[in-house]
């Protein structure tokens, strides 16, 4: 299938170059680089599930693990706004069932016996990068609200869900799973498929509120909507049976599942997760800043303390997160911003990190 733009978009970017060049005859123009990175991991340090495939002796069990990083570079004329940009998106919920028996597995560790384990593993994983067009609107004198709109290819990407469970007793298991997932390589079976190709679209929607000279309320929905669509993506749907599943003779996992199922291809729509800022600010007469942000991922809520320092015409940014206990901790200026978030000294043991900057060049 060859990918045709509709004919809306593409009058909507004739129209969006048109104004950019009026524009830039008697606006400022600005060029920018900036990045935002960031993860946590209610399980296991970062580094232990990401690059040492859960081998470690960091764990927390919990539900949930996510990182969501975009890079960005582009152009701002007035309100306008177009930049290219990459994202890396990896979502993973699961039981605490599940992550207590691969963790198990992956360190040799003995499990409790004569149980029953609830399995479930939702996944999503995607690279994706594209063009990203914006524009902020002045609803009022004190109510600005932005909108950005980007056109994403989709580079690599897992989508799908384990399901069942197992019944553990003193030497064997029984149970079976379900398995169904789409991808563009498969990572489980080695199967040998079509490289899928993959388009489109997520909105971004950002609000500023200065309700006096003191007070401000930033508010932002990232992936507001938020879509790929696959057409030919390969998929596989099977059952893990548990007669290869068993315990050796130290009372380990020794786990060598049979799938019996169905691989092909499929039309797949990829949803890409929606997450939320609330952010509210009180500027001091000394021109400190105290604020308090709520940020949303999925279902749960974490909420920062904040507080910016002015230092000579820079601020020094910090924020504790109530709930990952992470620090952050930036500086601020004209044309650069940097900032670090870990709940950890020791980067390699944290469950929590990012990494931000942004840099701006004015001509």
């Amino acid at each position: 299938m060859v990918y045709q733009k509709p004919i809306s978009l593409l009058f909507f970017i004739s129209i969006y170059f048109i104004s950019l060049c009026t524009q830039a005859v008697t606006s400022k123009n600005e060029v920018y680089v900036e990045s935002t990175m960031y993860g946590h991991s209610e399980t296991s340090s970062i580094k232990q599930i990401v690059f040492d495939e859960f081998k470690g002796s960091n764990y927390a069990g919990g539900e949930r693990s996510f990182t969501h990083n975009i890079w960005e570079a582009g152009t701002r004329v007035d309100r306008f706004k177009i930049a290219a940009l990459a994202r890396y998106d990896y979502v993973l919920n699961y039981t605490q069932d599940l992550a207590e028996l691969v963790y198990a597995d992956k360190n040799d560790k003995i499990i409790e016996t004569n149980r029953e384990y609830d399995l479930y593993l939702d996944v999503l994983h995607a690279r994706t990068y594209g063009f990203k067009f914006g524009y902020l609107f002045s609803l009022s004198s004190s109510l600005d609200m932005g909108v950005d709109v980007s056109a994403l290819k989709l580079g690599s990407f897992m989508d799908g869900h384990i399901k069942g469970d197992i019944l553990v007793g003193d030497d064997s298991y029984d149970g079976n799973i379900l398995l169904d997932y789409a991808y563009d390589q498969d990572e489980l079976l080695d199967r040998q498929a079509d490289k899928p190709t993959g388009y489109g679209y997520a909105v971004d929607v950002r609000w500023n509120l200065r309700v006096n000279e003191y007070v401000t309320i930033d508010a932002e929905i990232l992936d507001l909507f938020g879509r790929i669509e696959i057409d030919r993506a390969p998929f596989t749907t099977a059952t893990a049976s548990s007669d290869r599943v068993s315990l050796d003779d130290n009372g380990t996992i020794d786990v060598k599942p049979v799938l019996r199922g169905k691989e092909s291809y499929r039309k797949h729509s990829l949803k890409l997760p929606q997450r939320m800022r609330l952010e509210g600010r009180y500027r001091l007469e000394n021109e400190f800043i105290l604020g308090l942000r709520f940020n949303r991922y999925d279902d749960s809520v974490y909420t920062q303390a904040l507080v910016t320092i002015p230092i000579d015409e820079n601020q020094v940014l910090t924020a504790f997160d109530f709930r990952t206990r992470a620090l952050t901790l930036g500086w601020k200026s004209q044309n650069v911003s940097f900032s670090i978030s870990s709940d950890q000294l020791d980067i390699s043991k944290a469950r929590t990190f990012g990494l931000s900057f942004s840099l701006l060049y004015p001509f």
